[in-house]
């Protein structure tokens, strides 16, 4: 884990780096620049579960309740996404990973944002009246839960790091997976 988070830090700094991250955060955001940012979010975190869940199952036992894409459905829905313009979003266009270290490595980014949501969401209900049960359920995906659900994928994940050793593809997958992220927030659609 140590190694992993050294060798991922420029890639998720660049990502918090990122214009709509830090439009996110800022004081002056709006209820606009959440609903873009969540837009954005939602074409990259839909491939992404498609590919790695199934690739995951065998691995994690608890795998479908981790699921968010469907919190992310019901916040854009909240926030005034409507159900056929939902269906219009852009997708990122994601390989499927080749093998399991690259599914965890892409799992690995995935779930360490829900982490990062938790300090999101108390950043954007401070500033937007943001409430997890009407318009930020994905960034509260896990709720008082968030940390249970940590331990078990790192669980999981190092288990198979270990077993297999696949250190080295999960690192890079989990920064091409931060790096994909940050292309995506700045691709102009």
């Amino acid at each position: 884990m140590a190694e992993l988070r050294l060798k991922t830090s420029a890639s998720h700094k660049t990502l918090e780096q990122n214009p709509y991250s830090i439009a996110l955060m800022a004081h002056e955001t709006t209820i606009n620049d959440y609903r873009i940012y969540l837009e954005k979010l939602y074409g990259f975190v839909k491939p992404y579960e498609q590919a790695v869940f199934n690739m995951l199952k065998p691995y994690i036992p608890d795998i479908k309740s981790r699921s968010k894409i469907n919190l992310l459905e019901q916040d854009l829905q909240a926030v005034g996404v409507t159900p056929d313009k939902l269906k219009l979003l852009p997708i990122f266009k994601y390989a499927v990973p080749a093998n399991v270290a690259e599914a965890f490595g892409a799992m690995y980014v995935l779930e360490g944002s829900t982490l990062g949501g938790n300090i999101i969401y108390k950043r954007l209900n401070h500033l937007l009246g943001i409430n997890s049960q009407v318009n930020g359920k994905y960034f509260t995906a896990y709720g008082d839960d968030s940390g249970k659900y940590w331990k078990g994928f790192i669980e999981s994940f190092s288990n198979y790091a270990v077993e297999y050793a696949a250190e080295k593809v999960i690192i890079n997958s989990a920064i091409n997976t931060f790096n994909n992220m940050d292309k995506w927030l700045l691709e102009e659609v």
